[in-house]
This record gives structure tokens, C-alpha cells and sequence, in this order.
């Protein structure tokens, strides 16, 4: 390649201004993934649908663009999700239940193993800190 020649822009998936975006240089357009994420049930396949693009070239952008499975890259964002909405509601049912998860119990599984405490015992913590930061005068 010389100098002269133009890069050659290629499909990525990046993190920006708080949202998750989908560059597509056919296009030269970004799309941004948050809201396809949660209307396909926080599921691979059906995202990959949704965006009219291959499971396998979903991976494959995941894992060169963040350099992890398009599977962790997916439960990664969906506990920080429930982190957010613990601080915010803290009802550990309904963040289950909105974030797709077909039990309570199969999130707490999940919560603990990503972020090493329960989702109750993390609500807790996040309130004490909260609350303590607020008392502080």
C-alpha cells in the first residue's frame, strides 16, 4: 500500500458516546445496537437477524473488533445493564424480566459469576454507598 491509497474502512462494532454502534462501510453509516439488543431478547441469533447479517461474520466482528465472543460481549453488556437498573430499581425480579431472562434464578447464576455477589447483596451495596454518599456533608 502507498501512501496515496485510501484505507479500506471495514465493518466494526465500537463503543461511543454511551451506546454500542454497528459501522457498516457499504453504507457508511452507523447504526446503533442498543435497542435491536433489547428487542431481540438479548439473543445472538436473533440480533444477527435483525441486522441482516450472518451469525458467524457477527462473531467474527465482535471478536476483531473487542477480542472476545460475541456470547461474552453479550452477557458482559447484559450485567451492566443490570447493574444500572439494581442501583435504579432494585427488584431483582423485574431486571430478570427485563432483561429476558427466563427465571430470577437463572439471572442470580449469572449475576453472580460476572460480578461476584448476588444481585441483592450488590443492591445493598450500591444503596449503602448511595445513601452514605448523600449523608456525607
Amino acid at each position: 500500500m502507498t501512501a496515496l491509497e485510501p484505507v479500506r474502512k471495514r465493518q466494526r462494532i465500537y463503543f461511543s458516546r454511551g451506546y454500542w454502534w454497528l459501522f457498516d462501510p457499504s453504507r457508511d453509516s452507523n447504526l446503533q445496537l442498543d435497542s435491536k439488543i433489547v428487542q431481540c431478547g438479548w439473543n445472538v441469533g436473533r440480533l444477527c437477524q435483525s441486522l441482516g447479517i450472518g451469525k458467524r461474520t457477527f462473531t467474527r466482528l465482535i471478536e476483531e473488533s473487542l477480542g472476545i465472543s460475541s456470547k461474552r460481549w453479550l452477557r458482559e453488556i447484559r450485567i451492566i445493564s443490570a447493574c444500572h437498573l439494581l442501583r435504579e430499581e432494585g427488584k431483582i425480579e423485574g431486571v430478570a424480566e427485563t432483561l429476558g431472562f427466563p427465571h430470577a434464578s437463572d439471572f442470580t447464576r449469572e449475576f453472580k459469576k460476572l460480578v461476584g455477589v448476588s444481585p441483592s447483596r450488590y443492591a445493598t451495596l450500591e444503596y449503602s454507598r448511595s445513601t452514605g454518599y448523600r449523608n456525607v456533608g
